[in-house]
């Protein structure tokens, strides 16, 4: 299935889905080592903290940043929600992303976590390199 993510001119991207993760076409050609920055929130800075320790040790991410109490006002069951939460920055590719969400699916209070992945332009060269290699299988 394709979706067009609703730019009009030459140049729209299109976001295609596929018994995985969305992935810009615009990153298609080097799509499994595109890195990803990928969002996640927990109800507290110790929950943050597990799913972080699941996730960066089986190598889904080079790297997960907790930030540990902030705001979040959403619907939720049809009830307006404020709370405190903790918001986790996992740094990994494209084809570590399955495997990524089904940790924090696996780990994660939630029964509908925050799990948004959003592709990286440009960074250090070096930095991106190493976080493909933090997550590429062993032997590569």
């Amino acid at each position: 299935m394709l979706l067009s993510t609703g730019m009009q001119d030459s140049g729209a991207r299109h976001l295609a889905y596929s018994n995985g993760p969305w992935v810009s076409s615009a990153f298609m050609g080097d799509a499994p080592h595109q890195v990803l920055i990928v969002f996640v929130t927990a109800e507290s800075q110790m929950e943050a903290e597990k799913i972080s320790n699941a996730v960066v040790e089986s190598h889904a991410a080079a790297c997960a940043t907790v930030f540990p109490g902030v705001r979040s006002l959403y619907w939720w069951e049809g009830k307006l929600v404020n709370e405190e939460e903790s918001v986790v920055l996992f740094k990994t590719t494209a084809d570590r992303f399955p495997e990524l969400q089904k940790i924090i699916r696996a780990t994660h209070s939630y029964k509908v976590p925050e799990i948004i992945a959003v592709p990286v332009a440009a960074g250090l060269p070096q930095y991106l390199e190493w976080v493909r290699a933090e997550t590429a299988p062993y032997g590569e």
